[in-house]
């Protein structure tokens, strides 16, 4: 949401070309923010914290930008030049400081759209080889739409910026509207899409503090876990035997919190009063995927870990976690 509000502020802007060049070059420089947004959305979605080297380089296209903007008006005021000036006539200012300077921030401007708008069809494809759902499909035509966007606008600034540029500015933003209408759309008929993360998970379980296994709960039939019938009182006894070695190695505060098995990812969490664990395995992990853990160790009720731990029919038990797990784990379908 933050991403459209920001990128609607700035191509209202521009739609409007208020004259005002300093609340022009404010609200222009939402355009970006919006970018950097989305940046974080897909990361999030996708890797388990923000690539660090993407991070780095998009921050700091985003503070040089916001500087160059700024900076011209500033200049203008400094040398007495009127800020009662149109947006668009900066493109050819006389000034060779002014003229620069804009030329560089809409090239910035350019090369951030394009590339955030690369990274995150790449994460969609991804997605859509995991959960082939039209919800997900719409948004990679979206997505498309958003990429010609900015692949219009890095063409305007690298070779038509002194002769077709409002003519490529106009089909742009053509194709931004199309892509934002279709994502905009696409999240009021299917609001859950966007939490959707580009790997498998595989199965839920919890073991009681007596080592117990109390819940399990498959998501998706792998053809190496068909034959094992029994996997999570398998799964119990390894962690368990594994648990114990690491205690007597390393003291008793040594607990497993992440085993990564080449194509399984298995994570383990503690669940409040150190009354059972709580194992997820799984493709691989991101941001969002460990918060929903965290999410569901923390929704759980006293009084359901008593009977985790007490004698009750499972029978019983299992509607009462499925129903804290679709809570928390929205994406996946058990």
């Amino acid at each position: 949401m933050a991403t459209l509000v920001s990128i609607a502020i700035a191509n209202t802007a521009v739609g409007f070309n208020i004259n005002n060049l300093f609340i022009m070059m404010i609200m222009t420089s939402f355009l970006p923010l919006g970018i950097l947004f989305l940046f974080f959305h897909y990361e999030e979605i996708s890797h388990p914290r923000p690539r660090l080297s993407l991070l780095i380089i998009l921050l700091g296209l985003y503070i040089f930008l916001v500087s160059s903007k700024l900076v011209i008006p500033i200049y203008m005021s400094l040398n007495g030049l009127s800020l009662s000036t149109y947006y668009t006539e900066l493109r050819l200012f006389g000034d060779m400081f002014i003229f620069t300077f804009f030329r560089i921030s809409n090239f910035l401007t350019s090369i951030m759209i394009f590339s955030v708008f690369l990274l995150a069809i790449i994460t969609v494809i991804k997605e859509l080889k995991v959960i082939k759902t039209r919800a997900i499909f719409v948004e990679s035509v979206g997505l498309m739409f958003l990429i010609m966007y900015g692949l219009f606008y890095l063409i305007r600034d690298l070779f038509f910026y002194e002769t077709a540029y409002e003519l490529l500015t106009s089909v742009a933003l053509i194709f931004s509207l199309i892509g934002l209408l279709l994502i905009i759309s696409n999240f009021i008929l299917h609001p859950d899409y966007l939490y959707l993360i580009p790997f498998p998970i595989y199965s839920f379980m919890i073991f009681n503090e007596g080592g117990t296994s109390c819940y399990f709960r498959k998501v998706k039939t792998l053809d190496e876990l068909q034959t094992k019938k029994n996997m999570e009182h398998l799964m119990a006894g390894a962690l368990s035997a594994v648990s114990t070695m690491f205690k007597e190695v390393l003291g008793a505060g040594a607990n497993i919190r992440y085993i990564d098995a080449d194509n399984f990812i298995i994570l383990v969490t503690t669940l409040p009063e150190r009354k059972g664990i709580f194992v997820v395995i799984s493709r691989g992990e991101t941001a969002l995927f460990k918060k929903s853990v965290t999410r569901f160790t923390l929704t759980l009720p006293s009084k359901l870990l008593n009977e985790m731990n007490g004698v009750h029919d499972l029978n019983e038990l299992y509607p009462k976690i499925d129903k804290l797990i679709k809570s928390s784990f929205p994406y996946v379908k058990i």
